[in-house]
């Protein structure tokens, strides 16, 4: 069965990054978005699969420090 959502230790665990990493990607506006039930944070499946999309299509650019 697909997981439906991740905590924050399920999502670093499953996407290979820090918790650190995921707070700074937060703090700069950057990371999946979440919520919350009560005082826990959650991300969902759908959430987390927009964000890693986004990131992909950022990559596919050509970074234009890098042109010949």
């Amino acid at each position: 069965m697909e997981r439906v959502t991740y905590t924050i230790n399920q999502f670093v665990d499953n996407f290979g990054i820090s918790r650190a990493l995921l707070y700074r990607l937060w703090a700069d506006s950057e990371g999946p978005e979440f919520y919350y039930v009560g005082r826990k944070r959650f991300i969902s499946h759908d959430s987390a699969t927009t964000w890693m999309k986004c990131l992909e299509g950022k990559s596919r650019r050509p970074n234009p420090s890098h042109s010949h």
